[in-house]
């Protein structure tokens, strides 16, 4: 539009979106687990293990384990369907909106005493609440590289808004269809393994009548594992909380030993801790392409991954005398960190003999490809004659 008075600026003219509060306030109705106190407490602590102990085999326990305690949890904690309001804060609980709605209930009755109590505890809660979001969301910023730093910086201060990463590779590829995105990442990373033979039961070695008592897990080893248990990692396809298993290790310990111990006996593994949930993690950000952005993340059952560590730490304490000291991957207390220092240690040490250094390095991009380690073999031993 013309300039204002003698002002050489033009002015400028902005007709604003007329945004009703039915639309910026939109409702979405959520299924979540009952997070009820009094049900934590009442869910297993008087739950009677005994037909579990009398059962024969692994598969008949693991069931039988399965069932109870997903018919606890259920009675006790049952699934409850919220309504969430899409402008509600991150740090919003549902204490907190229980709080709120006392205060509005108060507020309107006309009890003024009410109303007063409720109003001062909200605003307390609500600067106790966002304090504790802020410096759980800052808490590793100290040691983050600078593109989680700015990343992390950007989504607390609202700057960005989070979405979905894989988004972008969905807009490009399927016209931002995520369902046929995801079917497209299962298609390949099904690919990855197609040419690889199932194994046969049938060759396997029978395991022996009697284990040696080194064989044998501890119930009170076991209760120190689900005691550490770190509840905010995700739980695998089974849909047993991680939380369940830590507060109720005490009362846990027992029946889930009984099945560790049948599945070593029997030398047999549970279907349920042999599935997985992948979850397709980008290697670049942006990802662009299915094949060569997507690294495959595994999720497997926590009891599980427990039955592994036992069983790994027996293999481990056998065969570490026969293994390499420069062997520093899947290794306790060792890192690539060490193998660098070795490494560099080994250089410095050549040159200030006179001697000369030659080094290969190999990047295996797809590491479980049969042809192409065999074709760098090949290579590798051509160069070297």
């Amino acid at each position: 539009m013309p300039n204002i008075s003698h002002s050489d600026h033009k002015a400028v003219l902005m007709t604003p979106t007329i945004v009703t509060k039915a639309e910026r306030e939109k409702d979405i109705r959520m299924t979540v687990r009952s997070q009820d106190s009094n049900g934590k407490a009442l869910a297993i602590n008087h739950t009677d293990w005994t037909p579990l102990y009398q059962l024969q085999t692994c598969d008949e326990m693991v069931h039988t384990f399965y069932s109870t305690l997903s018919g606890l949890i259920d009675h006790y904690l049952p699934m409850l369907t919220v309504k969430r309001h899409t402008t509600d804060k991150p740090w919003v609980t549902d204490q907190f909106r229980r709080l709120i709605r006392c205060r509005q209930h108060a507020l309107k009755s006309g009890q003024a005493a009410r109303y007063r109590s409720y109003r001062n505890q909200v605003q307390r809660m609500s600067k106790t609440l966002q304090r504790q979001y802020y410096a759980k969301r800052i808490e590793g910023l100290r040691t983050s590289n600078p593109c989680n730093w700015w990343r992390s910086v950007k989504l607390v201060t609202g700057l960005k808004t989070s979405e979905p990463p894989l988004s972008g590779l969905a807009n490009q590829i399927h016209d931002g269809d995520m369902q046929t995105l995801a079917t497209s990442v299962n298609a390949f990373f099904q690919s990855v393994a197609t040419d690889l033979s199932p194994l046969d039961n049938k060759d396997l070695p029978l395991p022996p009548d009697i284990l040696p008592s080194d064989f044998s897990i501890n119930s009170n080893d076991l209760e120190r594992k689900l005691s550490q248990i770190n509840i905010h990692k995700a739980p695998g396809p089974d849909g047993l909380p991680n939380w369940i298993l830590r507060d109720f290790s005490v009362q846990l310990a027992g029946p889930v030993c009984a099945i560790f111990n049948a599945s070593v006996r029997e030398g047999f593994i549970p279907t349920r801790w042999k599935e997985v949930n992948v979850i397709p993690v980008p290697k670049v950000h942006p990802p662009r392409s299915i094949e060569t952005d997507l690294r495959p993340i595994s999720l497997t059952a926590t009891l599980g991954k427990l039955l592994e560590s036992f069983v790994g730490s027996w293999i481990v304490e056998r065969v570490s005398s026969q293994l390499d000291d420069r062997q520093y991957g899947a290794f306790k207390n060792r890192s690539t960190t060490h193998a660098l220092i070795v490494m560099l240690h080994q250089w410095h040490s050549a040159v200030d003999k006179g001697q000369s250094v030659r080094t290969v390095f190999v990047d295996f991009k797809k590491a479980f490809d049969g042809a192409l380690i065999e074709e760098i073999e090949l290579s590798l031993a051509s160069y070297l004659e």
